[in-house]
């Protein structure tokens, strides 16, 4: 009877031992938000409203990469839209020297990155929030294709998004975004309203791509109220048209 209390003593403190690990606080991938997971409850996932990509997921945006500094530190995403082209945020580029734009476990070496000369990024506040990576290589991947007219977006159509959160990529799943429009005050920019998932740091530069499948928007911004997200800004590719491609002419970048 001594022997069977003391193995039952032993698998119960066994057992409380890895409540006590469950219980434990679990960091979010958000950079800030650590939450207290109570005992018998899963962890919120923490890219609501996206499926992850991984080795079990087939990946059909091969143009959507991140891209890393000389110290080979994660600083955002970018979007191929030429063979040797890739759009990004101005903010990405700014104050950082970029060397790899990486797509499916491959480096390319940037060769040149040419922020937009309206960038501004102070007080809060982004404007022409644009720029352009030029690869020493042409990269393997297919590249986007672009709108050339904001006629082609229909307001509330689905969007879908492409970014690398935290350098894990994740792509929207169909009813997590839709087009809002613009406003009068930010014509440069796109809305799209955070219905079952969000943006978040590290998507910047990255894609948001239009019911037909063409890039729309380069994902710049977010504005959160109370603690909660209200709206997505994605840079319009349509209204920075002509500079991507005066850029393009004067580095004598290929399409094909």
């Amino acid at each position: 009877m001594k022997k069977a209390t003391a193995i039952f003593t032993a698998v119960l403190l066994a057992l409380l031992n890895g409540c006590q690990k469950d219980a434990s606080v679990s960091k979010s991938p958000s950079p800030t938000a650590i939450i207290q997971i109570p005992q018998g409850i899963s962890k919120p996932d923490p890219f609501p409203g996206f499926e992850v990509v991984n080795h079990n997921t087939k990946d059909t945006y091969g143009c959507v990469g991140h891209v890393h500094n000389q110290k080979g530190q994660f600083i955002g995403s970018g979007v191929l839209i030429a063979p040797a082209v890739v759009l990004t945020a101005g903010h990405v580029i700014d104050g950082d020297t970029l060397q790899y734009f990486i797509t499916k476990d491959k480096a390319y070496l940037i060769e040149k990155t040419i922020i937009h000369p309206g960038y501004t990024g102070k007080d809060g506040e982004v404007v022409d929030d644009i720029g352009i990576l030029i690869l020493t290589e042409g990269c393997d991947e297919q590249p986007a294709q672009l709108i050339h007219d904001k006629s082609e977006l229909t307001q509330r159509e689905s969007l879908t998004t492409v970014g690398f959160s935290h350098e894990i990529k994740k792509i929207s799943k169909p009813g997590t975004f839709w087009y809002y429009g613009t406003v009068e005050e930010e014509p440069q920019y796109m809305k799209f309203l955070p219905i079952n998932g969000h943006i978040w740091f590290g998507d910047s530069g990255g894609a948001v791509f239009e019911n037909g499948g063409r890039l729309a928007g380069i994902i710049s911004s977010m504005c959160i109220i109370d603690n909660t997200m209200v709206d997505q800004s994605a840079i319009r590719v349509d209204r920075y048209a002509d500079w991507i491609k005066e850029m393009m002419n004067r580095e004598q970048c290929s399409t094909e």
